[in-house]
């Protein structure tokens, strides 16, 4: 069911989503940060976080800079393995919600999207939304260096996205995780943008913009540095959602290879975004949602 919320609550989120997009127009992405505050403000006002929720996304900022801006912070090259170990733990915790200063609202309680299908809820998840703001922030400027999107990435992206629905789709019946069951449900509407802009760009840019880039960097000197990277962050993807079982396991490994081919191929996160996003959208929308009981 719908859970009752008062529409204040999201303005936390929307402030959110504006430092996202604020980070894609040159003149003005340095102000993501600030909208961030701003933003945390209002989730503390409206008891959606503790004060003390600050310092683990203010340790992930000072990770991500130092990750990102080697040069600058080259005293600390020393440590660097010691960041990375850092920033990886405070992305789990923050995405497995372990911080208790994040008190996630109720959108949904055990809702039923599909006949046959276990019970769905949905929480509005201000640690994940943060999470992947602050790693977007860092990945960001690199698809502003490549430019305007060209007719072959689009190719690329068509191509990943129909090859990834059909065949991850067809497997997860022929698995027996789910059944064709097209339907339209308005909770549609609720599901897109917390699935587009919390869930997507969380694990991808985590996944894909920072793991699967900087270790195809490490790899580079390797024949096929950038597939054995691909493979290896591929199988981590999977593992992260092991609590949804085997056969899930091995869908999301599968489709993680397609987020992956895309995002090398194209060097841009948005592409592999929205991939992502296809996929899960397809699920919903014509598939047992989330997964037959």
């Amino acid at each position: 069911m719908l859970m009752p919320l008062e529409s204040v609550i999201f303005l936390p989120f929307f402030l959110l989503l504006m430092a996202m997009g604020v980070l894609y127009v040159k003149a003005i992405s340095q102000y993501w940060l600030a909208i961030f505050f701003i933003s945390f403000v209002f989730a503390w006002f409206y008891n959606i976080v503790t004060l003390h929720a600050a310092w683990p996304l203010i340790a992930l900022i000072l990770c991500c800079q130092v990750i990102e801006n080697s040069k600058r912070y080259a005293s600390l090259q020393r440590i660097r393995p010691l960041i990375w170990v850092i920033f990886i733990v405070l992305a789990i915790l923050l995405a497995t919600h372990q911080f208790s200063s994040f008190l996630n609202p109720l959108l949904l309680s055990n809702a039923e999207i599909s006949a046959a299908a276990m019970p769905y809820s949905l929480y509005l998840n201000y640690d994940k939304a943060a999470l992947g703001l602050i790693i977007l922030a860092a990945v960001s400027p690199l698809s502003q260096q490549v430019g305007m999107p060209q007719k072959s990435e689009l190719l690329i992206v068509f191509c990943g996205v129909v090859v990834i629905i059909i065949f991850v789709s067809l497997l997860a019946v022929i698995m027996g995780y789910v059944s064709f069951d097209p339907k339209w449900n308005s909770i549609f509407l609720i599901w897109v943008p917390v699935n587009l802009f919390i869930t997507c760009v969380a694990e991808e840019v985590f996944f894909r913009g920072m793991i699967q880039r900087h270790l195809s960097q490490r790899l580079s000197l390797l024949a096929h540095g950038e597939w054995v990277a691909l493979f290896i962050v591929s199988i981590l993807f999977a593992v992260a959602h092991i609590a949804g079982g085997w056969h899930y396991v091995v869908l999301a490994g599968l489709a993680g290879i397609g987020y992956g081919w895309v995002y090398m191929r194209t060097k841009r996160i948005e592409f592999s975004i929205f991939t992502h996003f296809m996929l899960n959208a397809t699920h919903f929308t014509l598939l047992t949602y989330p997964a037959l009981k």
